[in-house]
């Protein structure tokens, strides 16, 4: 194989909706994340910046092409990761995953009761 080539890539137009993501994060992601996780990363990184979204389990399933336990197993591995941090009634998505002391202290500073 050579070592280096010259490649012309033909994508297609961009026409909305279209996928846009920084590539090292998708990069990290795909190495860090299983099957399931990355999959579920895709669908919630499909979304523009800063946007407020109501995700439907059964509508992501049906998305995804996945059970319910591939689902399940995906969020929950990126909570581990700190890709889906829980906070007292909502969750936020970082395509980069956060570090446990900012992901502690996030949690810290919003789970505060509001006097």
């Amino acid at each position: 194989m050579f070592k280096t080539f010259l490649v012309n890539v033909r994508r297609n137009e961009l026409i909305k909706p279209y996928f846009s993501l920084n590539s090292k994060s998708l990069y990290h992601a795909f190495e860090d994340l299983s099957k399931d996780a990355f999959r579920v990363y895709i669908y919630l990184a499909d979304h523009r910046k800063n946007a407020q979204i109501c995700v439907s389990k059964a509508t992501a399933m049906a998305e995804l092409n996945i059970s319910e336990e591939s689902f399940d197993k995906g969020i929950e591995e990126l909570s581990k990761k700190r890709y889906f941090i829980k906070f007292n009634d909502y969750y936020d998505f970082y395509e980069v995953p956060l570090t446990e002391s900012e992901a502690n202290y996030l949690i810290e500073k919003r789970n505060k009761p509001i006097n």
